[in-house]
C-alpha cells in the first residue's frame, strides 16, 4: 500500500504543468508559441528569465520532493526499503510526461531524471 501511495504521490506531483500554470499567470498559452511544450526552456523562449527559472526550479523541486515523500513513507513500513525511492522518481517522471491536467499530453523529460537522484546524494 506504501509503494501504491508513493507511487500516486509521485505521478500526481509530476504531473503538474509549471510551465503552463507560468503562462496562464502572464496572460500567454505558452503552448501556443515557441516549440510549443509546456517546460522550462520554451517558457524561458517565451514568458523571458524570470518564469522560465521559476519554471525549471519547480520542477527540479517536483522530483526532488516526490522522492524525499516517499522515503519518508517508507519509515512507517519496516519491509520497505530505498526501492520506494527510485518508484517515486520512476513515476515523477511519467507525470511530467503525461500530465492528467492537461489530457496526457507528451512532455519532454529533461530535468526530472536527475532532480529525484539529489535525494540520493549526502
Amino acid at each position: 500500500m506504501i509503494y501504491f501511495a508513493a507511487a500516486l504521490i509521485a505521478y500526481l506531483l509530476g504531473s503538474i504543468p509549471f510551465g503552463f500554470i507560468a503562462g496562464r499567470i502572464a496572460g500567454i498559452d505558452v503552448r501556443q508559441h515557441g516549440s510549443g511544450n509546456i517546460g522550462a526552456t520554451n517558457t524561458l523562449r517565451v514568458l523571458g528569465k524570470k518564469y522560465g527559472y521559476a519554471v525549471f526550479v519547480a520542477d527540479v523541486l517536483k522530483g526532488f520532493l516526490a522522492v524525499r515523500i516517499a522515503l519518508w513513507l517508507a519509515q512507517f513500513d519496516p519491509s520497505t526499503n530505498y526501492l520506494i525511492g527510485i518508484l517515486a522518481a520512476l513515476f515523477v517522471v511519467v507525470g511530467h510526461s503525461f500530465p492528467v491536467w492537461l489530457g496526457f499530453r507528451v512532455e519532454k523529460v529533461w530535468p526530472r531524471p536527475p532532480a529525484p537522484a539529489l535525494v540520493y546524494c549526502r
